[in-house]
This record gives structure tokens, C-alpha cells and sequence, in this order.
């Protein structure tokens, strides 16, 4: 019982904490998600580049003018590609250290326009008087003054190689490297209106700091450990009538002689914990269910947790079926006639209707009752002093948390 207890309180406090973990991881992956989208809108831009339009216009009216049309189109050579699922983890032979990330270079939509590089337009065969002295022109009209092109002038695009990571901006996501700052601390709500990259930092820092959700196993438990359990010295308190007249079982000084025995009932030394409840229930055989019939297996045979929820589920089935008829047989000896029921007219006494299982009430023989005690389960003590019998087999506490 008090295993058991102890399981269910370890898993409850996992789900607990992963309830809570849920939504902050939620919107870590959302956001890092969106950076994603970024990235790829990013990559995609660095195809474009500047070309002849050549789309059909009328030609301007006047004789004396000329009038150039230029369109962004898409054909140039990205710089990376993005990875996908079937190539090979860049960071396989070193793996990224999350607990290390201080910085990040961080894709930002307001440096988009960073990434994209000149055009030029080169005439060649003019008839000549073109600029040509070598000094910088800084404007279309200046490099273009006094040049007489002709009809037989020619003309040719280039554009720069696109880059992919001049839009990066070095991004903090901890105040330093040992995250000791509170992340509100450094991801003011002015710097969150700075834009997605500001967002995500925020988002990251506070999923970061947060400690993945963890179960505690019984791997490694010992008698002193446990007794360190108040769900522990609560259950065997509430069971073995021993204990019964402790009031606060998570008082050390108090339950002194509750800790101890649990310590010693456990086994003090690292291994014997282990070796009583936890080797031994390994090899022991169950009940289980995957397939058209029910078969034995071991323990230790139920690798996966499907594996153990298939045997959980048939066993809970067999307590309900058990239960069920239990009940079929308490409504059959119900109807029996009231004549052969034996009364303490019939000289039934205190003592023999202690002895076989029944008590006076309304000089009737009733069945007693189990007790039932501060919400957990518990039958008389029946095997001698300072032993608690058990509700369910130990290894349920050992399959709730493989």
C-alpha cells in the first residue's frame, strides 16, 4: 500500500509539473515554428534580382524622352539551402549543448533588405562621350551625363551574389551565461516591440530555464530514503494499528518510531531495497493481454509503456470482474429466508460471532467491515505486529514507474 502510495504521488506531481511546462512549451515551439517561416521567406528572397521589364508599353509621345522599365524577378542562386529530415545532422559529430546557449544570431525581418545586393546594368557599344575619367558617380544621371549611346549600344544585367545572414542580428536570450537573471529582467516590453526575433528570445528564455518535467523511479531507493516519504508515513500510519496513535507522521520527533521502522522494513544498505522489492518482481510473472488471449509474462518482458498499460488494463479488468461477482453472490445470500438466519436467540454469543467473522448489531450477526482509513485502503492488521497488508501486488508500484 504504502509503495503504491508513493508511486502514485511520484507520478501525480510529474503530471503536475508537465501540466504546467505544457503551455510555455507550447508557445517555445510555436515561436521557434514562426522563426522557421522566416527563414524560409528569407532564403526565398535571396532569388530575386533586378531585370529588364518585359512587359509591352506604348512608347512616351515625345521624341525627346525615354522612358526604362525594370522588374524584381526570381532566378538567382540561393546561397544555403535549408535542412531537411533526410539530410544528415550537421551538429551530429558535435552536438549542440542547449544548457550552454547565451546568444543567438537570430534572422530579422527589418534586416531582410540587408541580404539583397546591386544590380548593374552595363552599355557597351555607345558612340561615345561617356563619363570615363574614373571618378565615382553616385547617381544614374551622373554616370550617364553627356553619353551618347546610339541604336547600337548594348546591354546586360548583373547582380551580386545574395546573402543569407546580413539580416542576422545578435540576439541575447540570458543576461549572462549562468541564467541566474530573471528573463522579465532582460525581455523588457520594449525590446518585445523590436519584433519576432526579440519574441522568440523571450519565449526561449523562459522554456530554457524551466527544468524538464521528471518522475523519480525506485531505482537507487533505500529503507532511509523512503522514510523520508511523508506519502509513505502516512500510509503505513493509516494501516498498521501500531502507528495509528500518531497525529503528525511528518514530524521526525514524533514519528521516530514510525521512521525506523520504515528504514529498516526497507533495508538500510544501497542494494536491499532492490534486491526485495524491486529483483525479484522483475522475474515475477503477470497476467496480460495484447492480443485475442490472455498469456503470462514476466515483468521485466514489458519493455514499452503500451506494453504495461495492456497489462494494467487486463488486470483492472479481472479486479472488476472478481468484484462483479462478488456481488452476484452477496445478492443471492441475501434472499435467503430470514428463519435460517442465526441470531443471538439462537445462541449465538460475542466470543464464537468474533470468531467467525460477524459482530452483534440489533442482535443480528452482521459481516464486519473492512476499515477504511484517511482515503487509503487499508485491512486489519492480521499478520502480527508491525506488518501491513497489502492492497494490491508490489509490482504495481514498480510498473507505474519504470
Amino acid at each position: 500500500v504504502a509503495l503504491e502510495a508513493e508511486a502514485s504521488a511520484r507520478i501525480e506531481r510529474g503530471k503536475r509539473a508537465i501540466e504546467q511546462a505544457q503551455p510555455i512549451q507550447t508557445a517555445a515551439v510555436a515561436a521557434i515554428q514562426k522563426q522557421l517561416g522566416i527563414l524560409e521567406a528569407t532564403l526565398q528572397t535571396t532569388t530575386l534580382k533586378i531585370d529588364d521589364d518585359r512587359t509591352s508599353r506604348a512608347d512616351p509621345s515625345n521624341a525627346n524622352k525615354a522612358d526604362l522599365y525594370f522588374s524584381l524577378v526570381d532566378g538567382g542562386n540561393k546561397p544555403c539551402k535549408l535542412r531537411t529530415a533526410e539530410d544528415e545532422d550537421p551538429f551530429k559529430s558535435k552536438p549542440i549543448k542547449a544548457d550552454k546557449i547565451t546568444n543567438l544570431k537570430l534572422t530579422t525581418l527589418a534586416k531582410l533588405k540587408d541580404n539583397l545586393k546591386e544590380s548593374k546594368l552595363a552599355i557597351t557599344n555607345t558612340a561615345g562621350t561617356c563619363p570615363a575619367e574614373g571618378t565615382g558617380k553616385t547617381s544614374t544621371q551622373a554616370r550617364l551625363a553627356n553619353c551618347d549611346i546610339g541604336g547600337s549600344a548594348r546591354y546586360a544585367w548583373t547582380t551580386t551574389q545574395a546573402s543569407a545572414s546580413d539580416s542576422q542580428t545578435a540576439t541575447a536570450i540570458f543576461q549572462e551565461n549562468s541564467r541566474t537573471t530573471d528573463c522579465t529582467t532582460l525581455h523588457t516590453p520594449e525590446k518585445l516591440q523590436e519584433g519576432h526575433h526579440a519574441q522568440l528570445a523571450a519565449t526561449l528564455c523562459t522554456a530554457l530555464k524551466m527544468q524538464s518535467p521528471t518522475v523519480t523511479t525506485f531505482d537507487g531507493a533505500t529503507g532511509v530514503t523512503l522514510a523520508k516519504s511523508n506519502t509513505i508515513r502516512q500510509a503505513v500510519r493509516n494501516c498498521d494499528p501500531e502507528f495509528s496513535t500518531i497525529s503528525n507522521p511528518a514530524d521526525d520527533t514524533e514519528a521516530k518510531t514510525l521512521v525506523d521502522y520504515i528504514t529498516k522494513a526497507y533495508g538500510e544498505a544501497s542494494d536491499a531495497f532492490a534486491s526485495k522489492y524491486v529483483t525479484n518482481l522483475e522475474t515475477e510473472e503477470i497476467q496480460t493481454r495484447e492480443t485475442k488471449t490472455a498469456e503470462g509474462k514476466k515483468v521485466n518482458q514489458l519493455k514499452s509503456s503500451e506494453a504495461v498499460a495492456y497489462a494494467l488494463s487486463h488486470l483492472e479488468g479481472l479486479r472488476i470482474k472478481r468484484e462483479l461477482e462478488a456481488e452476484k453472490k452477496s445478492a443471492l445470500s441475501a434472499t435467503v429466508d430470514s428463519k435460517k438466519q442465526r441470531t443471538s436467540k439462537e445462541g449465538l454469543t460475542g466470543v464464537n460471532a468474533t470468531k467467525s467473522g460477524c459482530e452483534l448489531e440489533d442482535r443480528e450477526c452482521k459481516a464486519k467491515v473492512a476499515t477504511r482509513v484517511a482515503g487509503i485502503d487499508c485491512e486489519a492488521n492480521t499478520t502480527g505486529s508491525n506488518s501491513v497488508a497489502i492492497k494490491a501486488p508490489l509490482w504495481l508500484a514498480y510498473l507505474l514507474l519504470r
